[in-house]
Order: C-alpha cells, then structure tokens, then sequence
C-alpha cells in the first residue's frame, strides 16, 4: 500500500492484502474479508463477485467475458464520473482466481476508457512486488495446454478495441448475450459481419420448452445476419440443403476434435474468407476447431500474434482454442501471417510445413480422417453418439 494517501490506508490496513493505485482515487485492491462503503461515500468498494462472474464449463475460470467487462466498467466509469470527492476501489477477496479476474478488469478499464498502452497498464499492475498473478486454464482439462497470463489477457482488449470488433458506445450487449445462450442459437460474432462462431445445428432439444437449434431455425436467423457461408469442422449429421436453398454456401473442412488442421485446411479457408462477405463457422459446440480456423484467420488478415488472437476470442465467446490448438497457432504465427494471396489461391501447404512439430507435444485425438467439400445439399453422413454440448452445458467438448 505504498504512494497512498495516509487516510486510504488508515480504512483498508485492517482488511487489505494489496492496494494498488490506478489513476487518482482509483484502486486495485484484494481484501482478506468483504468491507463496505462507508455511509459518505468518500471510499466505494466494488467488488466483482458482486456484479459479475464467469461461468466455467470445467476448471476454466475466467476471463470474464466482453458483455460482463463491459457492464462492470460501465460502473465504475459513471461512479467514478458522479462521485468526485470518492475514492473507488475496483476489488476482490484474496483468492488466485479473483485476483486475477478483478486485476483484468482494473486493466481493462485504463485500457478502454483512459486510453492508456498495454505495456503501461501491465507494468501498473504488476510492479508493487508483493502481488502475483496465476494464469488462465482452459476449458479442456488438459494440464499441457497453454494457459493464458494476465498480460495476453488484456490484450484481447486491445486487439477487439484497435480492429473495433466491439465498441464501448454501440456494442449491442443485450444482442450479443441472447443470442450467445444455447436456447437462443449459441452464436456469437468474433469479427462482426465477416466471421461468427456457433454450435453445430441439431434436432435434439438442449433447454425444455424451447425450440432446437435446427437448420430450419437457424437458416432464416442467418439470412438476417447477412451469412453467406457456413463452415463445418465436424463430422455431419444434418442436411446442407437446409441451409443452401436460402443461398447460403456450405463448406465441410472436417478434422478431429481438440487437434489444429492440417495446412491444407488453413489455406482452404482462408480462401473461403477471401471468398465469401460473411462467414459462420461451427464443430460441435464452435470453440476450438471454430476458434482454432477463425484466429488463423486474424494472424493472417491482420498480423495479430495469437496470443491476443486467442484472447478476444476467449472475451468473444468463453472457452475457444482447446488444448493442443493454442501452442499450434502460437508457433504458426510467422508463416500463416506471412502468407500470400498467391499462396493461399495456389494451396501453398509448403509454406505452412515447420521444420520441427508444432504443437510441442502429440495430440492425444491424432487426425483420422479429413474431408474438404463445397455442398449445395449434400446427403447427411451418420455420426457417432452425440454428446452434450460444452458451450453454456460445461460437460462436452468442442
């Protein structure tokens, strides 16, 4: 609690593992117990668990999502803004995953309202030396996946703020958080109007009383979205037609759950994006084949690393990019955001092909099979027992 005021230590010592200042009467804080504002508001406590919280689908726990940042900062800008002789504290309990979840939302805020870099919002956060941080996990259980630090974390706000995927002024939350639910179409825009992300179309009924996400609901939502594509990544158990005889196109780059594509995938649909206006692209539950093909999409579009790639998606739509398809995407940077048009128009799988592996490790789902097809209402191919989906259901994969 160094550089404070006397007056702010004298109320949190009793109660505060960590204060560190923001801006002027603007805090990050961890407390060992909950402490209330007091009845002249000169020190307002905001705590996360009070306002929002991330909803895991395993041991993931964070980060909370873009429409949950965005409500929480709203907030703390207009208490900020009103109470002008306050002192606000943006705070948690001492616990590592709180600490890290509020710690992204103190980040969060300096980076979308004060404008402030990356760099100096990281170096802000961490150089009191008495706090530390852990990392994200993923939604997959797998102990060798990549985990997320604070610093990737926040640069998924970055990257959707500077490419303005979402904007603090007309950012549609109610939209994107009702069409983001299972029993409402467990959809989710990444890069508004060119790419969204969605769970497979099915007949089977996942919340009661409401309607399935079926082709024939989904097709007409589609329409109205302006989707002129879509893209399969798993294997089908549903009708293309139903989707084609409204004009949308239909793709099929099938490879295996919780594995990155091969080169030829990468270079198939990126071709599909330089193609089509705008693209919806699901597997099973439209996490990490989704999101695996749509950052491959981002590093090469706009040269971003995928780190930061990984982290708007995981804002976006929580728990895309699983296990082995993070590290993949992390060492294939180079040579997908160095590709061509030429490349990519001539299926130039050379320039995707690394001297050495590249996800670190074998995948414990190698690639069986593969299929790359463009449908007009192909017939519909059996699949396997379905599973629940993970997406909103937390207990399936991808």
């Amino acid at each position: 609690m160094r550089h404070l005021p006397k007056r702010i230590t004298e109320v949190t010592n009793q109660a505060a593992q960590e204060v560190i200042t923001l801006m002027p009467r603007l805090y990050f804080s961890v407390f060992g117990t909950k402490i209330t504002t007091d009845s002249k508001l000169k020190y307002i406590f905001l705590f996360i668990s009070d306002h929002t919280q991330y909803v895991p689908f395993a041991d993931d726990f964070g980060p909370i999502d873009i429409t949950g940042t965005i409500k929480f900062l709203q907030i703390v800008k207009a208490m900020y803004t009103k109470f002008t002789n306050s002192h606000l504290f943006i705070c948690c309990l001492d616990s590592e995953k709180e600490r890290l979840n509020t710690a992204v939302l103190a980040g969060a805020y300096l980076i979308l309202y004060e404008r402030m870099n990356l760099e100096d919002v990281y170096s802000i956060l961490t150089n009191s030396g008495t706090i530390s941080y852990t990392n994200f996990l993923d939604a997959s259980n797998d102990s060798g996946a990549w985990k997320m630090d604070l610093k990737s974390a926040l640069s998924g706000f970055v990257v959707g703020f500077q490419y303005q995927f979402f904007s603090l002024n007309s950012f549609n939350i109610y939209e994107h958080d009702h069409y983001g639910l299972v029993q409402y179409g467990d959809l989710n825009w990444i890069i508004p109007e060119k790419l969204m992300a969605f769970a497979k179309p099915s007949e089977e009924t996942f919340i009661d009383h409401y309607p399935p996400n079926s082709p024939a609901r989904l097709a007409p939502l589609f329409v109205t979205f302006g989707i002129t594509a879509i893209v399969q990544t798993n294997e089908r158990d549903y009708d293309t037609l139903d989707f084609t005889k409204f004009g949308i196109k239909h793709y099929t780059l099938t490879f295996e759950d919780m594995t990155e594509p091969p080169p030829e995938y990468v270079l198939q649909f990126l071709k599909i994006c330089l193609e089509e206006k705008s693209i919806a692209v699901h597997c099973k539950s439209g996490l990490g084949r989704t999101g695996t093909l749509i950052v491959c999409y981002m590093m090469w579009k706009f040269k971003i690393k995928a780190e930061a790639c990984i982290a708007w998606l995981r804002l976006a739509r929580p728990g895309s990019v699983l296990t082995v398809q993070a590290a993949w995407l992390i060492k294939m940077y180079p040579m997908i955001a160095n590709l061509t048009i030429d490349d990519i128009e001539n299926n130039n799988v050379g320039k995707l092909k690394p001297t050495s592996p590249v996800s670190g490790r074998k995948s414990s789902f190698p690639i069986k099979s593969t299929t790359i097809s463009t449908s007009k209402g192909s017939p519909i191919k059996p699949l396997e027992k379905p599973r629940t989906r993970l997406r909103k259901a937390k207990n399936s994969t991808t």
